[in-house]
């Protein structure tokens, strides 16, 4: 009879987890602020294939990441891909820290709720929305290069 239980909460620890697992489309009604001042929407965003990463400004992974995304960036900015990072948990202050260490030129927004709504649970992570906002791929985990322009050319062919 033990088995039996242990089974069935395993089973529905599973589906539980697989259910949480599932990305949404990029959300209507978000307003970001970046930290240059500059409002983002959620219909700007959608207006363009957009990598979205979600990370913290301590977090050793994300400092790894970050020359990865920022050379993405630089390879794709100029080929109507948007790119945002979205820090949580960091401070105005530690976040410009983090953009001036890892010389991030592209937006920077602290979280509004996204990673809540995306179902984040563990950093970094980076998401790839086709033009519209449709959710096309999720990395956990540090990205590299490669990942990121393998991800980017097929949000561009959408």
């Amino acid at each position: 009879m033990k088995q039996l239980f242990f089974i069935g909460v395993l089973v529905f620890s599973l589906v539980v987890s697989l259910y949480a697992a599932q990305t949404k489309d990029f959300p209507d009604n978000l307003t970001f602020t970046t930290l240059d001042g500059k409002i983002l929407d959620s219909a700007a965003l959608k207006s363009a294939p957009l990598v979205l990463t979600i990370g913290a400004a301590w977090c050793p992974e994300c400092r790894s990441e970050a020359p990865e995304v920022q050379k993405a960036y630089l390879a794709y900015k100029d080929k109507g891909v948007q790119f945002l990072c979205v820090l949580g948990g960091s401070t105005d202050d530690e976040a410009r820290e983090f953009m001036e260490t890892y010389k991030i030129t592209y937006p920077v927004a602290k979280d509004n709720g996204i990673a809540d709504t995306l179902g984040v649970r563990a950093i970094p992570q980076a998401f790839f929305f086709s033009k519209g906002g449709k959710f096309e791929k999720r990395i956990i985990g540090c990205a590299t290069y490669k990942e990121l322009t393998k991800n980017i050319e097929k949000i561009i062919a959408k």
